[in-house]
């Protein structure tokens, strides 16, 4: 979070979502309670107007756009496993 508040590039947001999706993957429910705060501390970062040095616009395209690109392509992949595992989703299936 530190490089990514600093520079705002691209690259450390994809590390940071690379990150997330590992954790995701080998510790579920550690991972979530390491997230939060730095879901937290991201999306206090992005909403605000002053005192950083990188515009609004520029903080959702390099740092925003990539980071939910890649978490919402560890979800897929998460679902997609689960259903070739077990034959449903437990996210999508419908409740009997």
């Amino acid at each position: 979070m530190p490089r990514i508040i600093r520079r705002a590039r691209t690259l450390d947001a994809l590390l940071l979502g690379l990150g997330i999706a590992i954790l995701a993957n080998s510790r579920p429910y550690e991972g979530l309670l390491f997230c939060i705060p730095v879901t937290g501390w991201l999306l206090w970062w992005l909403a605000r107007k002053t005192e950083s040095p990188v515009p609004p616009r520029t903080r959702v395209v390099r740092i925003f756009a990539p980071l939910a690109i890649l978490l919402a392509l560890t979800i897929f992949f998460i679902g997609y496993y689960n259903w070739r595992l077990t034959g449903r989703t437990p996210c999508f299936s419908r409740m009997s």
